[in-house]
């Protein structure tokens, strides 16, 4: 990214994100702008159906709806699920999830949370991509950073609420996100001299970037899925040979409606197979929501300074849509 948006930044920030953006697939085989959006469309050239396609799963960005309407399309496809830590190239034990999850439907060929046979079980390099007789599709969702971050927030405070993970649960990333405000831990994060600045600091560094994700309890160590850039789910991603197409979550039934309709392999009356699950605010506490809420100007800096990266592509692939 441009020097001259770091300088906009806090220098504690600003260094945050360079280190991140060594790690980052910035541009994954071309500048990341519109020309390379529309070259990665599954439109661009013939692409595996919908019914065959794989998922990738930013947390909190609707990749449930996603995954749960892939999976309505196609409840055979077994290049679906609902793994945060999976990439492309991956093996598929990698990210089956144990039957609990998944209600049975694809058990993990190791047992319940084990991930005993893959070799990049623990990390999120990527191992070199399976041949595909057609161009290999995936979908992704996407959300503006900003409200990510609330929703992230409102779901720690929700957990805690209910004595969930967050209470219980000592490996759980939730349990990882221990303030009670959005405010508060921004506060932390900007504060070199607050007491929590370090742990504020080491949630976000351990999360931002190839995030060491322990496919055996399905969390990052020492950090938090939902807040591992969007961005870093298209590592792997090579346009030349698989397509890439996004569904926003502000405006996921719409979005979702336009892939099956892009779609000629597909029926569409399929369009009524949408599952979306973001019921996540409307149950919660008010007093959580309020909690989770950020200012004008936190949400810029959510933005610019810590997820700039993903503010650009939501804007190219969402236009700036909000919540």
């Amino acid at each position: 990214m441009a020097a001259a948006l770091h300088s906009t930044c806090p220098p504690l920030a600003a260094r945050l994100l360079r280190d991140a953006e060594a790690k980052l697939p910035l541009a994954p085989g071309a500048p990341l702008d519109g020309g390379w959006l529309r070259r990665c469309a599954s439109s661009s050239s013939a692409s595996t159906s919908l019914r065959a396609a794989g998922n990738l799963a930013p947390a909190g960005t609707g990749s449930s709806s996603l995954y749960a309407s892939l999976r309505a399309l196609s409840p055979t496809n077994t290049r679906l699920h609902h793994s945060h830590g999976w990439r492309i190239g991956m093996a598929v034990g990698c990210y089956s999830l144990p039957p609990a999850v998944e209600g049975g439907e694809r058990p993990h060929p190791c047992g319940p949370h084990t991930c005993c046979t893959c070799p990049h079980c623990n990390r999120t390099e990527t191992a070199a991509p399976t041949p595909h007789a057609e161009r290999p599709a995936y979908v992704m969702t996407l959300r503006d950073p900003a409200a990510r971050f609330e929703s992230m927030v409102l779901y720690a405070l929700s957990e805690w609420r209910r004595g969930g993970p967050a209470t219980t649960c000592t490996i759980c990333s939730v349990n990882r996100f221990r303030w009670r405000s959005a405010r508060a831990y921004l506060d932390d994060f900007r504060n070199s001299s607050a007491a929590r600045h370090r742990e504020a600091v080491k949630e976000y560094r351990s999360s931002v970037a190839r995030p060491h994700f322990s496919h055996r309890v399905g969390t990052i160590f020492g950090g938090n899925n939902l807040m591992t850039a969007q961005l870093d789910y298209l590592r792997g991603l090579n346009c030349s040979e698989a397509s890439a197409d996004f569904v926003c979550q502000e405006r996921f039934d719409a979005d979702w409606a336009a892939l099956v309709r892009a779609d000629r392999s597909l029926d569409p009356a399929t369009q009524a197979s949408v599952v979306n699950e973001q019921r996540r605010s409307a149950a919660a506490h008010p007093d959580d929501v309020a909690a989770s809420r950020l200012s004008a100007e936190d949400a810029t800096f959510v933005r610019e300074c810590m997820w700039p990266w993903d503010a650009r592509l939501h804007a190219l692939a969402c236009g700036g849509a909000r919540d």
